[in-house]
């Protein structure tokens, strides 16, 4: 009987072991897989709780797509370490061409691999490639940025606005405009809507912020007693534009998308003029 009982207690030990073994590679399995796993009806739920998250764009059966998500799987542990956290990886499974999330962050036709950035829950291009290299760079750039730098030095605010000393220097190199936005606090009722602007700009044009009422009187002749929204141009002469118009973003989006681009653009692709006009940039087409 002892025998018999010592041989059922090794029985249950092993099977004790074996179970407890199973869950450890289960869990260990599932710490190594960081990536978010979306659909159209969690996709909107991941951006309002990441607020920087890299997606792949995936349809069933597609190869490519698979072997992307495999170096995001790869480089999300690098991210979750150097970044923070504050970099969230996942994987957008499409699995009908009527998706209603497909026309909101695609614009003209879906290429695969497609890789796509969202920022406070809007859609950036991905500028870096697809290698595990590149996306750790690329996504550790992005998270080192603010949507909307705050200036908090006179030099550190001619730097941004190319006012310095090496942008004299180099006064025939084109540089791209800048808005920012001088406040008495950011209680002012003007502040939230140049935040949602900034974030539904930041693809376009690089936002900046003053509350310094030192700095103020250097660039604006006196403390901001109300906000002044600005948008300066650098290239050849310096230009500044104050935005008159009303304290809402919508005609705020289009008074800095219309002053920033170019007088004539390149629209010879659909995309191309589906992002101006989404943007509320007018557009005339020589067809």
């Amino acid at each position: 009987r002892l025998v018999l009982l010592a041989r059922i207690l090794l029985l249950l030990c092993l099977a004790a072991s074996r179970t407890a073994a199973a869950k450890a590679k289960g869990k260990k399995s599932d710490a190594a897989d960081e990536l978010l796993y979306l659909t159209d009806s969690t996709l909107e739920v991941a951006l309002e709780a990441h607020p920087l998250l890299l997606i792949s764009v995936s349809v069933p059966g597609c190869g490519v797509c698979d072997a992307v998500d495999k170096r995001l799987r790869k480089a999300a542990p690098e991210l979750r370490v150097k970044a923070k956290a504050a970099v969230k990886l996942g994987q957008l499974r499409i699995d009908s061409p009527d998706s209603p999330v497909l026309g909101r962050i695609v614009q003209g036709a879906l290429s695969l691999p497609k890789l796509i950035v969202f920022r406070e829950g809007e859609a950036l291009d991905y500028t870096g490639d697809d290698s595990k290299e590149s996306i750790v760079k690329t996504m550790l750039a992005l998270a080192s940025r603010d949507t909307v730098q705050t200036l908090r030095s006179v030099k550190q605010a001619e730097r941004f606005l190319h006012l310095d000393s090496w942008s004299s220097q180099h006064a025939d190199e084109e540089k791209p405009p800048r808005v920012v936005g001088f406040f008495p606090s950011n209680a002012s009722a003007a502040y939230p809507v140049f935040r949602d602007t900034a974030r539904k700009l930041q693809g376009l044009i690089s936002f900046g912020e003053c509350f310094d009422a030192a700095m103020q009187r250097k660039f604006l002749g006196a403390p901001a007693k109300k906000a002044v929204l600005q948008l300066v141009k650098a290239d050849k002469r310096e230009r500044k534009l104050t935005y008159q118009g009303p304290l809402a973003q919508p005609p705020l989006s289009r008074w800095v998308a219309t002053h920033s681009v170019s007088l004539v653009q390149d629209l010879s692709t659909e995309s191309s003029i589906e992002s101006h006009m989404a943007l509320g940039v007018p557009v005339f087409l020589l067809l």
